[in-house]
């Protein structure tokens, strides 16, 4: 079975922190934990999903990661995939850091707004991503170079000119 595409995977709505059991009717457990937004995902112990006798025992490690979670503050360098069938645990890709994005901002020879307006964001969030305040979006590792050629450029800009409405 082929893991599904992120966009098809559940978020959650809400906070969850529940235990489920498995299929040896109930007398073993495993638990799930997520944000808003996120994919609900497994407590792990190494690589495996971590197995518990009890439900409360299961819930109640689903609450602390949650809990650790919430109040770890992940490098904006880190994004993570949530974990799919057939993948053993998260993915990480690593972002460009703000300093890196400047960078490749200049060799790319491209203003704050000329990104902007390709983007589809705001000159004041690209000023975010060089500061470290927001996170620079992982696709630039790529969109950057290619934007360097003036051909792919006058393509992007035809493409965002095609998709913007005035307000």
């Amino acid at each position: 079975m082929s893991p599904k595409p992120i966009a098809e995977l559940n978020v959650a709505k809400r906070y969850i922190a529940q235990a489920v059991p498995l299929g040896d009717g109930g007398r073993q457990f495993r638990a799930i934990w997520a944000a808003p937004g996120q994919v609900p995902n497994f407590v792990y112990e190494g690589d495996d999903p971590e197995i518990f006798l009890t439900a409360e025992d299961a819930e109640a490690k689903a609450r602390k990661v949650l809990f650790e979670a919430l109040n770890t503050r992940r490098p904006a360098r880190q994004a993570y995939v949530p974990n799919q069938p057939g993948l053993r645990r998260a993915v990480k890709f690593l972002k460009m850091t703000g300093e890196e994005f400047a960078v490749a901002q200049t060799e790319a020879d491209l203003t704050d707004a000329e990104i902007a307006f390709a983007w589809g964001t705001t000159p004041d969030r690209v000023v975010r991503w060089k500061s470290g305040a927001d996170a620079v979006p992982f696709a630039m590792h790529w969109v950057l170079p290619l934007l360097k050629n003036d051909k792919n450029y006058e393509f992007v800009l035809d493409v965002a000119e095609q998709k913007t409405v005035e307000k």
